[in-house]
């Protein structure tokens, strides 16, 4: 009798301490989720909740009793007939739930087992510890800490892209030296805090802080919107042809600045320009004039300069090559602009075409003069003829008479 309460005992304190391990150990619990409808389990770090998978791929729940054994059951554990009457209970309410969350990770298109499809529903997102790394950057002997996640968040400024930033740092003291303004600089890496506010400091002038805006490469948008907050009038949008091939010319040929290919067509046109001038001054000198020698009689000469210039002429023909460019390069802006009318309103074109106008004036002249001399010529050639017809009919009428 003695052994056997002894055994009853024994019984007592192992049931109290399993339901004390119980307790601490599994404070699983369970929760709905509302985004599949499906079902899963949330606990402590000190839970030991898990899915025995067989080779069938059913899983079976089961729990750590918290010894350091192997994953107990009801029949495993020597208990009373009422505890294994409430595992086997758990037990039952432990399947079921496993046939909820079965059902939930088939409905969701899994077929791994309901282990995977706990782990890839409610996989963790990933932590990049090496972003969280701190670093130091000192402007002009002021030193500033921050992370490097903060001054990733724009890759494309000299603090966020490590390529450009690696200039400037310091392995020795292991930190980042920039000789700046230092009061600018936390306006900078306030810029970088709060995500793209940019608020210049009360004490710097508009110009210092443009310049650290330009030198830390924070992007034209940046200073345009900072301009717009210092009360700048923001430039009017310019007028663009919607046809995609007329924007590309357009640019091409209005605008320096777009491109490269621009920017060689803005020099070419400066080069003509040029060239056009130095023919234009060169044509009223001296040497370069040509004369028209006129013998009235024996004793009389008349000199008459030739203002009228010939197409084999050197500085006529580099003319005629600059009036091409000229002439090409206004067509094809007026073919690729986008409003006609505002084009032949706009003052500059007009001094381009009436720049060109004197060209085709001059040689509508020359091609005028050149018929005229090919109409006398060509009159001489029959007066000539006419006479020595004239001649032999009255020779024959000598002969004829004699």
């Amino acid at each position: 009798q003695q052994q056997h309460q002894q055994h009853q005992q024994q019984q007592q304190r192992q049931q109290h301490h399993h339901q004390h391990h119980y307790t601490r150990h599994r404070k699983a619990r369970m929760i709905t989720s509302h985004l599949d409808g499906t079902t899963s389990f949330e606990s402590d770090e000190n839970e030991a909740v898990g899915l025995d998978e067989d080779d069938g791929g059913a899983g079976q729940l089961s729990y750590d009793d918290g010894t350091g054994g192997d994953r107990s059951s009801c029949s495993q554990m020597s208990i009373g007939d009422g505890s294994c009457q409430q595992q086997q209970q758990r037990g039952a309410k432990r399947q079921k739930l496993q046939q909820q969350i079965s059902s939930g990770a088939t409905s969701a298109g899994y077929k791994a087992t309901t282990g995977q499809y706990l782990a890839q529903r409610f996989e963790p997102l990933k932590h990049r510890h090496d972003l969280c790394q701190r670093c130091t950057i000192n402007v002009g002997g002021l030193k500033f800490e921050t992370t490097l996640r903060t001054l990733n968040q724009f890759p494309d400024s000299l603090l966020g892209d490590p390529r450009k930033r690696i200039r400037y740092f310091d392995p020795v003291k292991n930190e980042y030296f920039f000789d700046r303004n230092r009061l600018c600089f936390e306006a900078i890496l306030y810029y970088y805090q709060s995500g793209g506010k940019l608020r210049r400091p009360v004490n710097i002038p508009l110009d210092v802080f443009v310049e650290e805006i330009r030198f830390y490469e924070l992007g034209e948008a940046t200073l345009l919107k900072f301009r717009e907050d210092e009360g700048f009038i923001k430039e009017a949008d310019k007028p663009m042809p919607d046809n995609e091939t007329q924007r590309k010319i357009w640019l091409l040929f209005e605008y320096p600045e777009s491109s490269q290919g621009a920017r060689i067509v803005a020099i070419i046109s400066v080069v003509v320009i040029l060239l056009s001038i130095v023919i234009f001054c060169l044509e009223t000198l001296p040497e370069f004039k040509h004369y028209t020698i006129y013998n009235i009689t024996s004793n009389i000469t008349r000199i008459v300069e030739d203002e009228v210039p010939t197409l084999s002429e050197p500085f006529f023909l580099i003319e005629t090559t600059c009036i091409i460019w000229f002439s090409l390069e206004l067509i094809v802006r007026f073919g690729s602009c986008p409003s006609k009318i505002a084009f032949l309103r706009d003052i500059m074109n007009v001094i381009d075409f009436v720049a060109i106008v004197p060209y085709f004036i001059t040689l509508a002249t020359i091609i005028a003069d050149k018929r005229e001399e090919d109409l006398k010529s060509r009159l001489t050639g029959t007066q000539l003829l006419e006479h020595q017809q004239l001649q032999q009919q009255q020779q024959q009428q000598q002969l004829m008479s004699s």
